[in-house]
């Protein structure tokens, strides 16, 4: 009886072990140093013992840059379905019972009015947020 439970006890300590390891595998290197294209001057990323990022640039564009790479780093999966829930593409990921949901979304058109929106605003603001944008997508 001792040696199963021990045989037992070794096998779930085994599964623990591995499986806190995969699930570190997925977080973020945060002490790289990286080169980025269209950076203007270095831009410095420094991060408390939380994680809580600070980001230290000596531009606009490069904060937006920054900025972008970190919610990336940090919020992939919810900018994702943050993204399919205002153009109503729940259902992509969901299933079929998520179709009423995408229906009213898009009723809604929360990505139409985004889209009329990025027409009229000022070139200054669209260029900060393409370069927020280009920061999610390097």
């Amino acid at each position: 009886m001792k040696k199963i439970m021990s045989i037992i006890l070794i096998v779930i300590l085994v599964i623990v072990i591995g499986l806190y390891v995969y699930l570190r595998s997925f977080i973020p290197e945060y002490n790289d140093e990286i080169t980025a294209p269209g950076l203007k001057d270095a831009v410095t990323i420094e991060r408390n013992r939380y994680a809580v990022p600070t980001i230290i640039a000596q531009n606009d564009e490069d904060l937006y840059f920054a900025w972008g790479y970190v919610n990336a780093q940090d919020r992939m999966f919810q900018m994702e379905f943050t993204r399919r829930v205002a153009q109503g593409r729940i259902s992509e990921f969901a299933g079929e019972s998520a179709l009423p949901k995408d229906i009213f979304l898009r009723a809604v058109g929360f990505y139409d009015i985004a889209v009329q929106s990025m027409e009229n605003l000022d070139p200054v603001f669209k260029n900060y947020l393409q370069r927020y944008v280009e920061g999610i997508n390097w």
